[in-house]
């Protein structure tokens, strides 16, 4: 992470920093998640918590969920919540629902998800 840090602010740091994150939440989510927590709002922050839902989805889909709504890029938001609920849907599809429900996204956002929980829980890709 130090390394990744003194890259020069930029999509370059903010895609290794990503990277990094994504790595590190594979073998210690809690980790991970902690040093998310520490870094200011922005883009950093952003692709970081993007790669980390990602990376976690499958073992802890609530906490996937919590991050990927956490993120400010409406664009990066619904990249993350779609991945998440992919996972949930066949899973747990009235949580999966609740959780569109409760988020906040447009209502384009919000049918493109609902489509993807429909398309999930059938288990389609």
């Amino acid at each position: 992470m130090t390394w990744a840090a003194s890259l020069p602010p930029g999509d370059t740091q903010n895609g290794a920093m990503a990277a990094l994150t994504s790595a590190w939440a594979a073998k210690d989510a809690h980790g991970a998640a902690e040093w998310l927590a520490s870094l200011p709002a922005g883009a950093e922050r952003d692709r970081s918590a993007e790669s980390f839902a990602s990376a976690v989805a499958q073992t802890f889909p609530r906490e996937a969920w919590d991050w990927a709504v956490s993120i400010s890029d409406s664009a990066g938001r619904l990249r993350a919540a779609t991945e998440t609920l992919k996972v949930m849907a066949p899973r747990d599809l009235a949580t999966a629902r609740q959780w569109i429900e409760t988020a906040s996204f447009t209502s384009d956002a919000r049918a493109q998800l609902v489509a993807t929980v429909e398309k999930a829980s059938r288990g389609q890709k």
